[in-house]
């Protein structure tokens, strides 16, 4: 699949934050007790560890990589896209000659396939051990929830890559445009009531733009568009689906586990803005006014209606200022 290793390679290149990913195996080799817990990517005809936990037992580490042809676990859950538990490969007729028994002292492996969006196999999620292991049922369920948070962060990944090759970015701020937002809005939307997280939005604009287009030219105006965006990119999470409508018009949507998590972002994008704009004539002349909303993700709000409240909250905002 070529749209895959396009993504493989925006991972590679720190384009995509799997920091997350780095907690989940750690938090499930400490739950479990395994010596590693690994996320394993498949990339052509190789396999290699892209995530793996933290614990001062693993035996592997960030990189390691193996041939496709080698017999080896990770190769038996990809070709026959099924979950694996071998719980003493010694006494396995069909491991205990692998490479990785013989040569690595490997004796348990319990590990799922993880999916791109299209079916094809991305790699697996696994705990290896050089000791052999009796794991019940709760490992394979939580394994199983992970593959499917990984898989949904793939989705997004492709996404972002989809973005990319459609030209959906502000070319100014290279944030999303409204087109860019329209399409992963509307996806994070639907993924509010999987995760039963609030929906919040923000809805930001430029205080004097005009003034500053005025009396500095548009080259100035440019400069303080440029370092919102730059803010925004900085105080946002990787998730977060954050464009420029259009003029000084930003918006960030969010999916939020705590709704205070809205009004401390919002803080945190006013003072960081304040802080960047400083000392500069033109753009220390302007300021941001942000409105926010969140909806409940059983609202069955539609995007442009959470735009719209969002929007009618920044203005709000600008009126209470201007008492």
């Amino acid at each position: 699949m070529k749209d895959s290793q396009q993504c493989l390679s925006m991972i590679s290149e720190g384009h995509f934050d799997i920091s997350k990913w780095q907690e989940l195996v750690d938090l499930v080799a400490e739950l479990f007790g395994s010596d590693s817990g690994t996320i394993v990517q498949l990339n052509q005809d190789e396999f290699r560890v892209l995530v793996t936990s933290g614990n001062k037992d693993n035996f592997l580490k960030q990189g390691d990589a193996w041939p496709r042809e080698v017999q080896s676990f990770c190769k038996h859950a990809v070709e026959t896209k099924q979950g694996l538990y071998v719980e003493n490969a010694l006494v396995d007729d069909v491991w205990k000659n692998a490479p990785v028994v013989v040569q690595e002292s490997v004796r348990s492996y319990c590990g799922l396939p993880i999916f791109w969006p299209n079916g094809d196999v991305f790699g697996t999620i696994c705990m290896i051990d050089k000791h052999v292991t009796d794991y019940d049922e709760k490992l394979h369920r939580l394994l199983n929830q992970m593959c499917r948070l990984v898989a949904a962060d793939l989705k997004h990944l492709c996404n972002l890559d989809e973005i990319r090759s459609l030209a959906l970015v502000d070319e100014l701020t290279e944030l999303l445009n409204r087109r860019g937002f329209k399409l992963l809005g509307e996806q994070k939307i639907k993924d509010a009531p999987r995760y039963q997280q609030a929906m919040g939005m923000l809805y930001i604009d430029v205080n004097r733009m005009k003034m500053v287009n005025d009396q500095y030219g548009h080259q100035a105006g440019d400069e303080c568009l440029k370092t919102l965006a730059d803010v925004l990119q900085k105080e946002c999470r990787d998730n977060d689906v954050v464009a420029r409508l259009g003029g000084d018009e930003f918006v960030v949507l969010s999916l939020l586990s705590n709704r205070r998590e809205l009004g401390l972002l919002a803080q945190r994008i006013t003072d960081f803005y304040a802080h960047q704009t400083q000392g500069v004539d033109h753009l220390s002349l302007t300021s941001l006014s942000i409105g926010q909303t969140i909806n409940d993700c059983f609202s069955n709000i539609s995007l442009d209606q959470l735009i719209a409240e969002s929007d009618e909250s920044m203005y709000e905002v600008k009126r209470k200022s201007r008492q």
